[in-house]
């Protein structure tokens, strides 16, 4: 009976470790075809797919919702990088993201945001600043004191800020004359960049395909057309560039470039990458305040809104934002969204390990504002600056 009885248990023993080796087996084939298909071998047919379902569902909230919070000056070491961000965000010369509290993106949140410096992020902040002021008609508030503005921010609640207002009626270029007065008097760097991107987007928007081919990406790089105007737009940040600092053009290779691409089609940005997208996306989200997209929900809420109301501002710049990561994956295979009706098997199992492809539809964009966009954009490009 006792023979019997320990018979048993080495055989329960048995078939427990046995059962053990498979699921610790099964974790691990998982994890193998995870890295295999999610990570190191994804198809760039499915690159614009993975960008705009990544942009959409995740990335895009850390960019419109971001918020400034104070920096405690000696609170760390200070190195060259820190006091120049100190420079321009809280300090008295240059108080851009205490005077008011809009959205900014941290990728690396804001006690971090100096290792993000760059030529040139200044006269960003200007014109960002500029945008604020005059759709909201906030030209007071450039008078208040820097202790003012300090006290202001120190007595924040979290969550409270207003996020960017529109500017109904304005057109593109009209826009960019707020942004950049006088035909930019005050050279700001931004302006140059503002051309290229109104030129390249009419390019990606456009119907000629012939257009459009020096603007796509086949896999490996993007179009030579495109490469040029990204080169052009690094040599106008240049000219915003101070003594001692180093050139974009000259520091960003085409390679970089062509990695930019590759990564954000892979939904492996780093924070460099994700903070140069931001900064199109603002740029295109101040050109694009005026106009009345026809998306029923923001119809339906700016029909009973006013000029402060925060939920719509939120919602429309959220619905800019898709817009805009809508536009930049039409530059991969198969733009945003691959047809996966008619795929095969190993197909099937290789996109269950990778990148979400799936967009709640409430998220779309509708197809009549990218029409505005396209018409916009193009009428602007054939206007001289």
């Amino acid at each position: 009976m006792r023979a019997e009885s320990g018979g048993g248990s080495k055989k329960t023993f048995k078939t427990m470790k046995l059962g053990f080796m498979g699921l610790i087996g099964m974790v691990i084939v998982y994890y193998v075809l995870l890295f295999i298909f999610g990570i190191k071998y994804l198809d760039p047919q499915y690159y614009g797919s993975y960008f705009y379902a990544w942009r959409v569902n995740f990335a895009d909230k850390l960019m419109t919702h971001g918020r400034y919070k104070l920096i405690k000056k000696n609170e760390h070491p200070d190195t060259e990088d820190r006091k120049k961000f100190y420079g321009i965000s809280q300090d008295e010369s240059g108080p851009y993201l205490i005077r008011f509290d809009r959205p900014e993106h941290f990728p690396r949140g804001h006690e971090h945001q100096f290792t993000l410096n760059f030529p040139a992020y200044k006269d960003f902040l200007k014109i960002r600043e500029r945008f604020i002021v005059e759709t909201e008609g906030l030209q007071e508030d450039m008078n208040l004191s820097h202790s003012d503005l300090m006290d202001r921010m120190k007595k924040k609640k979290e969550g409270g800020g207003m996020y960017f207002a529109d500017y109904r009626g304005k057109s593109v270029r009209e826009m960019q004359n707020i942004l950049f007065p006088n035909n930019n008097e005050e050279k700001n760097p931004w302006f140059g960049v503002s051309n290229i991107l109104i030129k390249t987007i009419s390019s990606i928007m456009s119907s000629d395909e012939e257009k459009r081919k020096g603007y796509l990406f086949n896999g490996e790089k993007v179009g030579d057309d495109l490469m040029k105007n990204i080169r052009d737009a690094l040599e106008a940040l240049d000219e915003g560039t101070e003594e001692g600092e180093v050139l974009l053009s000259e520091s960003i290779s085409d390679s970089d470039i062509n990695k930019f691409f590759i990564n954000s089609g892979r939904v492996s940005a780093t924070p460099h990458e994700t903070f140069a997208y931001s900064r199109a996306y603002y740029l295109f989200n101040f050109l694009t305040a005026g106009i009345e997209f026809k998306s029923p929900s923001l119809a339906e809420m700016r029909s009973g809104s006013s000029e402060d109301d925060n939920e719509f501002r939120e919602a429309r710049m959220d619905y800019v934002a898709n817009l805009f990561a809508r536009i930049f994956s039409s530059i991969y295979p198969n733009q945003h969204r691959k047809d996966v009706s008619s795929i095969g098997t190993l197909e099937k199992i290789r996109n269950y390990y990778s990148p979400k492809m799936v967009v709640d539809e409430k998220k779309e964009v509708d197809e009549a504002d990218l029409g505005l966009v396209q018409k916009s954009f193009s009428n602007t490009s054939t206007v001289p600056a």
